[in-house]
């Protein structure tokens, strides 16, 4: 069965959910209409006592460019980011189900958050991992900052968070952020077979295990996310996260303030 609304479609599959970022023409960024969509989804799947596993993934050759810089720009920085669940209605969702990104493509900014914010990551061949926020002016406040770190090596998470550079598919198996590599086109596929790995085993059982290990994840992440917002303020206000912004619409070199 599949329903449509707009920039989220949401697929049922027996027990799967497969919940689909679909604004391909702007390479599934998160605006306001998607970060509803995305809230609510999740909620259907929590909701749906025949659903056990979801999947969430994009449509075109991005899974996710992060937030939509043009609405971020327009006003709709803190609704995308601020509002229940955090980023895209989902980083911090209340769930108690699991939920596996399939990624094709780049997943960066908030898409690469979006990721971490799932509890398992299976990746095509030629995706790609990437925190680039601070090259446009912000940094990562959807839970990259933190969460990468418990992911992949501190000192590789680091460099990535300071340097925007990007992180290949290969790289994040070998490090234990991917859990799967797939062929190209395939990761859906593979992210199927390994929601039915799960789906085969007792359904109690799994959920105490998921309860444990989601307990384990989210340890003192209060005090985190608190901090985030902290610094959110003056940086998303400041004279540079307009520039930032503005120079990658236009194409061009930020000229960087300090303000």
């Amino acid at each position: 069965m599949t329903t449509q609304n707009d920039t989220v479609l949401f697929t049922t599959d027996g027990a799967i959910a497969i919940i689909t970022l679909n604004r391909p023409a702007q390479r599934n960024a998160v605006n306001v209409e998607l970060t509803e969509a995305l809230r609510c989804a999740v909620t259907r799947f929590e909701e749906d006592p025949v659903l056990r596993v979801a999947i969430l993934t994009g449509t075109g050759s991005t899974f996710c460019a992060g937030m939509d810089l043009v609405a971020f720009l327009g006003g709709e920085g803190d609704d995308i980011l601020l509002g229940e669940g955090r980023f895209a209605g989902f980083v911090d969702a209340v769930r108690t189900k699991p939920i596996i990104a399939a990624v094709e493509g780049a997943a960066l900014a908030g898409g690469m958050e979006l990721t971490l914010a799932c509890d398992m990551i299976v990746a095509g061949a030629s995706a790609s991992f990437g925190l680039p926020e601070v090259a446009v002016g912000i940094f990562p406040v959807a839970g990259g900052a933190f969460r990468l770190a418990r992911k992949i090596p501190p000192a590789k998470a680091l460099q990535l968070c300071l340097t925007a550079q990007r992180l290949s598919a290969q790289e994040g198996h070998a490090h234990g952020l991917v859990n799967e590599l797939a062929p190209d086109g395939e990761a859906l596929s593979e992210a199927k077979l390994l929601a039915n790995s799960i789906i085969c085993n007792a359904p109690l059982a799994v959920d105490a295990a998921f309860a444990i290990n989601r307990k384990i994840a989210s340890e003192n992440e209060t005090q985190l996310w608190n901090l985030c917002e902290d610094l959110w303020g003056p940086v998303s206000t400041s004279t540079d996260a307009a520039e930032g912004p503005a120079a990658f619409k236009e194409k061009r070199r930020p000229l960087w303030s300090n303000r």
